[in-house]
């Protein structure tokens, strides 16, 4: 199995930047906390109760707040403008963990897989089944590179 390499030490920077994660859906608000957790790092979790995109306060002033007391911020939001908003306005990085137009985490972890058991991700043919949603737009995305 080939090992995924960074280049820089993983352990210190999770453990220097806390990552606010922002969740329009109750789905996986467990899932994605535990793998940064299970990295070395630490993640404050938002859901849909807590913070309320555009409805008690607009997306450009959660973005900058929240930019202050975080240095990375994954939103997992419904609508993909949400996330434009939110990276256009935040001084810290924007991390799409899924929206209505894409889902790159989910694809990042199809290719891990990929190089996991078939070796390579260039010269492979995938064969998806299923809506044209947000996971069929993230393949054809990762197909044109």
């Amino acid at each position: 199995m080939p090992a995924v390499r960074f280049f820089f030490d993983l352990e210190f920077f999770l453990f220097l930047w806390p990552l606010n994660l922002f969740f329009s859906k109750n789905k996986t608000p467990k899932t994605q906390p535990q793998g940064f957790y299970k990295l070395g790092g630490h993640a404050i979790y938002l859901g849909p109760d807590t913070i309320e995109f555009g409805k008690r306060e607009a997306t450009k002033d959660i973005a900058r707040v929240m930019a202050r007391y975080n240095d990375v911020i994954m939103a997992r939001l419904f609508a993909h403008a949400d996330i434009l908003e939110l990276a256009e306005y935040s001084s810290s990085p924007v991390v799409n963990g899924l929206t209505d137009y894409n889902h790159p985490c989910q694809i990042m972890a199809d290719a891990l897989t990929m190089l996991e058991t078939v070796g390579k991700i260039d010269g492979s043919k995938v064969v998806y089944v299923g809506d044209g949603n947000n996971i069929a737009h993230s393949w054809i995305r990762l197909a044109a590179r």
